[in-house]
């Protein structure tokens, strides 16, 4: 896509009521949710380490079962 058909007036404004239906559509906004909850998990399950200990009593940061 060239510059000049990304900087037309009329495939902007298809561009905004784009996504201004994708935002009032509740399938698709659960849909974008649901992604971004999956992408916390993964953040904390690649994070979580299992032998972290707390400096100061010993015991696991994180619990084995809660993992």
């Amino acid at each position: 896509m060239t510059d000049e058909e990304f900087n037309d007036p009329e495939f902007r404004a298809a561009c905004r009521k784009f996504k201004a239906i994708q935002e009032s559509n509740k399938s698709i906004r659960l849909l974008h949710s649901a992604n971004s909850m999956v992408d916390k998990f993964i953040d904390y399950f690649e994070n979580a380490d299992p032998m972290e200990r707390d400096e100061q009593t010993g015991k696991p940061i994180y619990k084995v079962k809660d993992i």
